[in-house]
């Protein structure tokens, strides 16, 4: 709010611009509680003119009389006066300048009484933490002001017994479930998982990524499994037409000559691929069980995604493990020519163009991102399909 030459704000104006000033800073008030004595928050109230002040008068007495007898000044805080000759007036006029506050606790307080909650309730959490030898973690949860502000007392409770356990714990050897903190389970655990990775992250020197958190910190989790037709190629006996999850130690049985990847289980299962040539299917962004397959860089493998933004991620961060993967039918060619069929992507799309993409499916990547729309691989003909896969892989068997 810019400050006007010739009138003078209210109280209220005043406290929304303390408020935005609360927000700012409440993660850095709470690490440190009391604002430098040295250097306290100022507010211009805003003298009018005395030109202004003699057009209303009844209005300019009013301003003075509600910051005079303004009782929502807390501890800490002040309103400086100045006197000021006002001929049209009758003289001198001793008026409000400006605010002064010299704490974070008066900021907040003036602010309103729900701030107020919020700081204290937050700062108690903090002060609490850092009681128990958890000065770090109590810094980076002082980040995380919604948790740290408005968590019900249960929840917060939790996240301090888990992040003491888990100290005490490391390697953590069991399953999240066996964890012995009272409603702490892998739900919980998966909710909270980017607070509790910053917090542990600051209070034990390491850089954890909450999506990375599990397997540093040494817990037990299920074997992470792929979703494959054609199965019999790494295990006798599966009916080649089932789809059944398996996990990387099972792929590394046996090595083919050729995978196909499909992001749609139900293209995946349609399509017509020889069965001497293995489909994965459904991975998405959760492709990394692929590097713990040990052969993938050395097969020839082709990728068919969806025809939107993340389709072409996915694509560009496979390739990252499977450098020589290559797409099929991700194009601008096949998306004009079914555009018909195109819907408005929903998502909110990408903020950096994918590293990994050739000069064609960095063009739809393009056109893509400029139209707002997605052409789900669904929705391209099976029969389309299906010949672009018998012009890379053959014809399959019948």
């Amino acid at each position: 709010m810019s400050i006007a030459k010739n009138t003078g704000r209210s109280i209220e104006e005043v406290r929304e611009l303390v408020r935005t000033r609360c927000n700012r800073s409440f993660s850095d008030w709470l690490k440190c509680i009391n604002l430098p004595e040295h250097k306290p928050l100022e507010f211009s109230i805003g003298i009018p003119t005395e030109k202004a002040a003699a057009q209303d008068v009844m209005k300019t007495e009013r301003w003075i009389r509600q910051w005079r007898e303004a009782s929502a000044i807390p501890s800490g805080a002040e309103v400086l006066w100045k006197d000021v000759f006002w001929h049209s007036m009758g003289g001198t006029r001793r008026v409000p300048e400006r605010l002064v506050i010299r704490t974070a606790q008066a900021a907040v307080a003036f602010a309103g009484k729900q701030q107020l909650q919020d700081f204290l309730r937050a700062s108690s959490r903090i002060t609490m933490l850092a009681e128990r030898r958890l000065a770090k973690a109590a810094c980076a949860l002082a980040d995380e002001r919604k948790f740290a502000a408005t968590a019900k007392d249960e929840e917060f409770e939790r996240l301090l017994g888990l992040v003491e356990w888990m100290l005490l714990h490391q390697p953590a050897g069991c399953f999240i479930r066996e964890i012995s903190v009272f409603g702490v389970d892998t739900k919980w655990l998966e909710r909270h998982a980017s607070l509790l990775a910053r917090m542990l992250s600051a209070q034990t020197d390491q850089n954890m990524p909450a999506s990375q958190l599990a397997r540093i910190w040494g817990f037990k989790t299920p074997p992470a499994t792929v979703r494959v037709r054609h199965a019999q190629v790494f295990a006798d006996g599966i009916p080649a037409e089932a789809m059944v999850g398996l996990p990387a130690e099972v792929l590394n049985l046996r090595k083919p000559k050729t995978v196909v990847i499909v992001e749609n289980i139900q293209t995946g299962l349609s399509i017509a691929v020889p069965q001497e040539i293995p489909v994965l299917m459904g991975m998405g962004y959760g492709f990394e069980v692929l590097s713990s397959v040990n052969w993938l860089q050395e097969v020839d493998v082709s990728y068919f995604g969806d025809l939107d933004v993340h389709g072409l991620d996915i694509l560009s961060a496979i390739r990252t493990k499977v450098p020589q993967a290559r797409s099929f039918l991700m194009d601008v060619e096949t998306f004009s020519k079914f555009s018909s069929l195109a819907v408005r992507d929903p998502t909110k799309g990408l903020a950096e163009t994918p590293k990994n993409l050739t000069d064609a499916e960095l063009a739809l990547f393009d056109q893509l991102r400029a139209s707002s729309l997605r052409l789900e691989q669904e929705r391209v003909p099976l029969s389309h399909v299906n010949a672009a896969i018998e012009k890379i892989l053959g014809k399959p068997q019948v």
